[in-house]
């Protein structure tokens, strides 16, 4: 796979899925990329806006990743969208500052003590890759790379996933994925 593939999948990705409002004004916000195979990739932002909390859930209609690969291909496939035509839908909902503040915190002590820097990303292309950012950190991660933590963040990055597509906001589901956070941060 080529390097200019990647830095193409790359643009698109940040034009799809990095959809925050006035980001240079936004507090302290971390960003979850979750890409699996085969499958459409999915975004995730927990951010401060003022004096209000919000998880953010991107999904597209298509996967980036099919759909940059067909648009490089001689015969175009018509039963993938062009490139450029790729839909998101957006799904926000208010959050509470400990649900908040759980995530930020798990989320920064993650991804600076990381053994998995963004380059490894590409190095497994079958399960389900992440990419975690907090701050100015970055990390990646792939399905099966092993440790409890590490299956721990995957997990709560699929609670907050669930949390976010639905329509309620419930106390009791904030504060299982609050404990499971606070639980994995005294871990690390």
């Amino acid at each position: 796979m080529g390097f200019q593939f990647l830095d193409e999948y790359n643009t698109y990705l940040k034009r799809y899925f990095f959809l925050e409002k006035n980001v240079d004004n936004l507090g302290y916000f971390t960003r979850i990329l979750v890409m699996p195979s085969f499958q459409k990739e999915e975004y995730l932002s927990i951010y401060q806006d003022g004096e209000v909390y919000n998880l953010l859930n991107v999904i597209p209609n298509e996967s980036v990743w099919v759909s940059l690969q067909n648009s490089k291909q001689q015969e175009k496939d018509p039963n993938f969208p062009d490139i450029n035509k790729i839909q998101v839908t957006k799904k926000s909902k208010q959050v509470s500052k400990d649900l908040y503040d759980a995530i930020n915190e798990t989320m920064w002590k993650m991804v600076m003590k990381s053994k998995y820097p963004p380059g490894n990303l590409f190095d497994v292309l079958d399960g389900s890759n992440y990419i975690f950012s907090a701050g100015l950190g970055v990390c990646a991660m792939t399905t099966g790379q092993g440790g409890e933590n590490i299956e721990t963040l995957i997990k709560i990055t699929h609670m907050l996933l669930d949390y976010a597509k639905s329509d309620n906001s419930s106390f009791d589901e904030e504060m299982k994925i609050i404990n499971i956070s606070k639980v994995l941060n005294d871990n690390i």
